[in-house]
């Protein structure tokens, strides 16, 4: 008797994570805003805006998130993500002036 099995050889690897960029501007001016603090929630990292107001999370889990964007003299502002796996997710988050 013999017994025929058939496996999958597939050497090909899958992509598990995302990447989460983005803009952050002022709301008024839609200027971009350097220095601003950006968190990922869960899993808190952070990282700073450069100077054209771009910010990147690279090979990050591929789970809903929290984006949180806070500058001294701003009103903080979030968006609810969700990452989808080898792909990028792009967003733009507008600050306003406290004043």
């Amino acid at each position: 008797m013999a017994i025929l099995c058939m496996a999958s050889c597939d050497s090909q690897e899958y992509d598990i994570y995302t990447t989460v960029h983005g803009l952050v501007t002022d709301a008024s001016s839609a200027e971009p805003l350097e220095a601003v603090t950006v968190t990922l929630s869960p899993g808190g990292m952070n990282c700073l805006t450069n100077r054209d107001g771009e910010f990147k999370f690279a090979d990050v889990d591929a789970v809903q998130y929290k984006v949180m964007a806070q500058k001294e003299g701003y009103v903080t502002n979030h968006m609810i993500v969700t990452g989808v796996a080898g792909e990028s997710v792009a967003i733009n988050i507008t600050l306003r002036n406290k004043s």
